[in-house]
């Protein structure tokens, strides 16, 4: 079997699984704790997150861990001020929309900013958006769908040139590792990273608070990570994280890019594919095959090859996903796209094998294409 999905999750490297177990056999003392061995678990933790923020270049003191890339997001829109305006990009992941949507009952007007056919948010729509009310701005750095690469960097000075109050935050857990994610260069004041998506463990995220963002807690209690993020510290998974981190960071992106290039120049062979957003991020290959539902090519592959969908459309219903709406992809190409994501395992041996079963597949369904 063939795992192509790793915009949805990864399976983890042997050196965060040995490590995660490590800890949780020896390092699992509460490191709130006054006793010594706490202090050496604190002080293992302490390096490993050393890694994690040298990785985004920021100061261990701007970084706080959360669950998740979920509760991330939700703790950087939960700053948006009341009686405010916030703006996020019409095609965020949903642990962005339906938050702020949620933010309404703060009487938080939320408006959702268009991109383009190419899937980026443009700078003068953006522009236009912001006034002397936005509280906080929310842009996606690189697309779970279609792997469209925002500048963030561009939009975030074009924010703060409008309004310099504004904050800006990114959701950065499909670009981290992949691009550029250095964010004293982008300028952001918030930004989201999960670790299961680069062959860390579930269940453990981290959100960047740039210092003098002024921040209220999402979750309260014990006051841990100094009062930023309650609740004991995840110390195996933390260090788990790094062992992702520190595994990936040499050369991997350029990996990917590698096996991302074979796939499209064996797909391009199938007759009617349409590639969606081609320049994308190395990891994410979002493509359509006319005729063929993305979810009946899903359930064929399944046992040879694991694909996402970039389509949310079932064989009895006409929706497409918000992304694909977003882009303006005619219905009988966003119902075929799918999206083939790449991570740490995957070869670019492994593609022709790959490419054939679903060119197999493809063909197979075609004959069956109710006229």
């Amino acid at each position: 079997m063939i795992y192509l999905d790793n915009s949805a999750t990864g399976k983890p490297l042997k050196a965060v699984v040995d490590a995660y177990t490590l800890a949780l056999e020896e390092d699992y003392f509460n490191i709130s704790s006054p006793y010594s061995n706490a202090l050496s678990t604190e002080k293992k933790m302490a390096k490993a997150k050393k890694i994690i923020c040298d990785a985004i270049n920021c100061k261990e003191s701007e970084l706080i861990f959360t669950s998740g890339g979920t509760e991330s997001d939700n703790t950087a829109l939960n700053l948006a001020k009341d009686n405010s305006e916030i703006i996020v990009s019409c095609y965020e992941h949903h642990a962005v929309l339906n938050y702020a949507e949620s933010l309404k009952k703060r009487n938080i007007k939320v408006i959702l900013c268009p991109v383009n056919k190419s899937g980026v948010v443009e700078k003068e729509t953006l522009e236009n958006l912001v006034n002397e009310n936005t509280s906080l701005v929310s842009i996606m750095h690189v697309n779970n769908e279609i792997g469209a690469i925002n500048d963030i960097k561009m939009l975030c000075s074009a924010v703060k040139e409008k309004n310099p109050n504004t904050m800006f935050h990114s959701d950065g857990v499909q670009a981290f590792m992949h691009i550029c994610a250095d964010i004293k260069e982008l300028g952001v004041d918030l930004y989201s990273i999960s670790a299961h998506k680069i062959h860390g463990p579930k269940g453990i995220g981290a959100l960047y608070i740039k210092k003098g963002v002024p921040f209220t807690p999402f979750i309260s209690g014990g006051g841990q990570q100094e009062n930023k993020r309650s609740g004991t510290v995840n110390v195996p998974s933390i260090i788990a994280f790094s062992q992702a981190v520190s595994q990936l960071k040499n050369g991997f992106s350029q990996n990917i890019k590698e096996i991302k290039d074979r796939y499209i120049s064996l797909l391009s062979k199938i007759s009617d594919v349409k590639f969606i957003c081609p320049d994308s991020a190395p990891n994410i290959l979002s493509v359509a095959f006319l005729g063929v539902k993305a979810s009946s090519l899903q359930n064929a592959l399944e046992n040879d090859v694991i694909i996402g969908k970039g389509s949310a459309c079932t064989s009895r219903s006409s929706k497409v996903s918000h992304v694909l709406e977003a882009i303006g992809l005619p219905l009988n190409i966003a119902e075929s796209t799918i999206r083939i994501s790449f991570g740490a395992f995957n070869t670019i041996e492994e593609a022709d094998q790959a490419v054939e079963k679903i060119e197999y597949y493809v063909n197979y369904l075609r004959k069956y294409k109710r006229k």
